[in-house]
């Protein structure tokens, strides 16, 4: 799935990428929700530090070595701009009906318009 969510929906907990608050969305596929839990992939990681500014290098350490610190930079410069918004490509966790999502993979993170 492709969605365009503003930071102030994002938040990295134990080095995943949760969704809170986006709506559903809505297609001739039928309803696909949004909010959930996504681990990032490599080509993610590096949306992330572009679009945040966070040297890729030091990004990929964090990540590697100390996911409270990267939690911790990554929430801090997503809060600096609250309303900035993100596209987020994404595939969905599976799960059974009436249980939560499962865990998702974020693909890739980038700017919604070409000045963000």
């Amino acid at each position: 799935m492709d969605v365009v969510v503003s930071a102030s929906a994002l938040r990295f907990r134990e080095g995943n990428v949760h969704v809170e608050g986006v709506e559903s969305l809505i297609t001739e596929d039928g309803v696909t929700e949004v909010d959930g839990i996504y681990r990032p992939t490599a080509v993610a990681d590096e949306g992330i530090a572009d679009k945040l500014r966070i040297p890729l290098a030091y990004l990929r350490r964090i990540h590697a070595e100390n996911v409270p610190l990267l939690d911790e930079n990554v929430n801090a410069w997503l809060r600096e701009e609250p309303s900035r918004e993100f596209m987020l490509r994404a595939f969905r966790g599976d799960s059974g009906p009436g249980m939560p999502p499962a865990e998702g993979v974020a693909r890739a993170r980038c700017s919604a318009t070409p000045t963000s």
